[in-house]
């Protein structure tokens, strides 16, 4: 093993905060030498494997990583404050919330089931759809026993591509006056999407949404939409419309709007699939 890796946990720190690093020397003493951003710092390795002014490096390292921490910070902010002020925006001018969401069989296998649900400006759902694939029996472990659908008012379609058709022909109802929102959407709905593409590319080149919105750049993956939402929703885990909801509502509530959700599962008694 070369004096190079036997800068062990310091040097992978500092590759993943971008630093650009230059090692010279044989396998049993060498010298290192660090560049990040308008900062350097250099120093040997000895055969005992000993680093010169480790104290200095790890100085060097700490003060990096501050500042990495304060630039991811203010990259997050900044990317919510420019989201949502597009949203402000655009529904301001009369566009409604397209939110979709998609069960598949793991992250990369095929599509089972869909759900859309359109929210205009004030909060209202206008319309909303589910398409679940009859008798589908997922292979994927995590999904056969956390995915479990209410098909009481769902749209059953005999295979996947009549599943693709239905939302196709359901977004493009409303496309034109909709920002399409997914919540984390790769790589399920965004690979959904390709599909719907391809089931006709020659038509459908250019008809998927662009730009996509994602949730997940306002609100951390790690939030749980059900308790940040404030929903209580009586039905299946992992439904694609009941995701579908608590996804929506998070975003509105982070926007300032409020929506009917809350005041349908009160008249409901939570029970709106």
């Amino acid at each position: 093993m070369s004096n190079w890796t036997k800068l062990g946990n310091e040097l992978e720190i500092l590759e993943k905060l971008g630093a650009y690093i230059t090692y010279s020397g044989g396998w049993s003493m060498g010298a290192y030498h660090v560049f990040l951003h308008d900062d350097e710092i250099s120093g040997t390795v000895r055969p005992d494997n000993a680093i010169s002014n480790k104290p200095q490096l790890k100085a060097f390292i700490e003060k990096h990583k501050k500042i990495y921490t304060q630039k991811q910070e203010e990259l997050k902010k900044f990317r919510k404050e420019k989201l949502c002020k597009i949203l402000n925006t655009k529904l301001k001018k009369g566009k409604n919330v397209f939110m979709f969401d998609v069960e598949s069989d793991g992250l990369h296998g095929d599509a089972f089931a869909v759900a859309c649900v359109v929210m205009d400006a004030e909060g209202i759902i206008i319309d909303e759809i589910k398409v679940v694939v009859s008798n589908y029996k997922p292979k994927d472990k995590w999904v056969k026993e956390n995915v479990k659908i209410n098909t009481k008012k769902a749209v059953m379609v005999s295979s996947k591509k009549e599943l693709r058709e239905q939302f196709y022909k359901f977004y493009m109802q409303y496309k034109e006056n909709s920002v399409t929102l997914v919540d984390c959407g790769f790589p399920v709905e965004t690979n959904f999407l390709s599909e719907v593409a391809k089931d006709d590319i020659k038509n459908r080149n250019f008809d998927m949404p662009y730009p996509l919105y994602d949730i997940a750049t306002v609100l951390d993956v790690d939030i749980s939409r059900k308790q940040f939402s404030g929903l209580i929703i009586k039905g299946s885990e992992h439904d694609p419309l009941v995701d579908c909801y608590y996804s929506i509502e998070s975003i509105m509530k982070i926007l300032g709007i409020k929506t009917s959700l809350i005041h349908d599962l009160k008249k409901y008694n939570g029970h709106i699939l």
